[in-house]
């Protein structure tokens, strides 16, 4: 009995997180912002079409994650945002460098792999 409570425990406290993690908005700005906010994606277009997301870390370490969406140019992400603002990422990021997390970004939610 006492290792099915754990097991419900576990399962509630999963489901909290899923349900009430942080989500990501998408923003559109024209020029690299100053400071990065927790929870938004800047979608970067310095001409017709964007170049570039740029999103604070989900791991919570603090930095700032710059990814390019131009295809000429390896690696390069896609992405899209939903009727409600919220962006899905792909493919997944994985960090090479600091943190080394490795998280996917599906309508706003993130799904983490990996956070060291």
């Amino acid at each position: 009995m006492a290792r099915l409570k754990k097991r419900t425990g576990e399962t509630f406290r999963k489901l909290g997180k899923f349900l009430f993690a942080p989500r990501y908005y998408a923003r559109n700005v024209n020029e690299f912002p100053q400071r990065v906010k927790k929870g938004l994606v800047y979608i970067v277009s310095e001409g017709p079409e964007p170049d570039t997301l740029i999103f604070k870390c989900p791991c919570g370490c603090g930095d700032t994650v710059y990814l390019n969406l131009l295809n000429d140019t390896h690696p390069y992400w896609r992405f899209d945002v939903n009727f409600f603002g919220l962006v899905s990422i792909r493919p997944s990021v994985r960090r090479t460098v600091k943190c080394k997390s490795h998280f996917h970004i599906t309508n706003g939610r993130v799904i983490s792999y990996n956070f060291f």
